[in-house]
């Protein structure tokens, strides 16, 4: 029981990391900005190639993977996003592009080093941590540590900075923040460095973990997306019960009818809460 209760939180761990990345992009921008895959995708892969291949050392690899990952989410607003904004393209409009984009870099990547799975080794296999009764290696706690980390501090940005703020006035009504002399563009640009950060983070600690596979990244995001719909876009920590919540389904599931119907065990609860309860648990404001 202790070690699934600790791969329910290794497991929320990750969906909070991909999914509060996606949250702040969408609450912004109010688009499905499919392409965050590959902010993912990319820090997996050159991660990989940083410490398998080139031999570099884990922290300056770590800030290579996360600088990519962020440029790639603002060179894509910059470059495709904010050009079809300026015409008025509609939600529709954006997520096609969006997914020609994740398209565009799959294949890249795949191009690059190949579609097999990778792994990627940081140190020599060795039996994980003992805590609380279960065992937990040192990325799946550097995880855990990540995704409270993200929490904490993206909920203390949008509510006490200014650039937060003007993010928030932004997702509330682009028009009037416009108006008032926010700088719209630049505020939605803030939203994709964050987010596609802290998806570049997730994608480089997964690497780690579990490997390097072609699907990884649009994985990664579903289940996040998973999370964020069911603990409620607008509020960090409804995020965070959702996570929890998607996990411990999933390892429920797992535990009890095999691994294969984990993802199902994720949609069932998606399912059941566009029913009943579409707002997520923690309601929206």
């Amino acid at each position: 029981m202790n070690q699934l209760v600790a791969n329910t939180v290794i497991a929320a761990g990750a969906y909070i990391l991909s999914g509060i990345g996606f949250a702040v992009i969408y609450r912004t921008t109010r688009f499905f900005h499919f392409a965050h895959a590959s902010a993912i995708s990319l820090s997996a892969y050159l991660g990989y190639a940083c410490i398998t291949r080139l031999q570099i050392h884990i922290i300056p690899s770590i800030l290579v993977c996360v600088l990519a990952g962020t440029a790639l989410g603002c060179t894509v607003d910059a470059a495709v996003y904010r050009p079809l904004r300026a015409r008025q393209a509609g939600p529709l409009a954006l997520l096609l592009a969006s997914l020609g984009v994740y398209l565009t870099v799959h294949n890249a990547l795949a191009l690059w080093l190949g579609d097999d799975f990778k792994s990627v080794r940081i140190s020599a296999v060795r039996e994980g941590l003992l805590i609380g009764g279960a065992r937990v290696t040192p990325t799946q706690l550097a995880i855990v540590v990540a995704a409270c980390a993200a929490v904490v501090g993206v909920a203390l940005f949008l509510a006490h900075t200014l650039a937060g703020r003007r993010m928030r006035a932004v997702a509330s009504d682009p028009a009037l923040a416009a108006a008032s002399g926010i700088a719209v563009n630049q505020s939605i640009l803030l939203a994709f460095a964050i987010g596609s950060a802290l998806g570049a983070v997730a994608g480089l600690l997964l690497a780690i973990d579990s490997g390097v596979y072609p699907n990884m990244g649009l994985n990664s995001l579903l289940m996040g997306v998973v999370a964020v719909i069911v603990g409620g876009a607008k509020r960090i920590g409804g995020i965070l019960v959702g996570a929890l919540l998607v996990a411990g389904a999933q390892q429920l599931a797992s535990w009890h009818l095999g691994a294969q119907w984990q993802d199902c065990a994720a949609f069932v609860i998606l399912v059941a809460f566009l029913l009943m309860r579409r707002n997520g648990m923690v309601a929206l404001r």
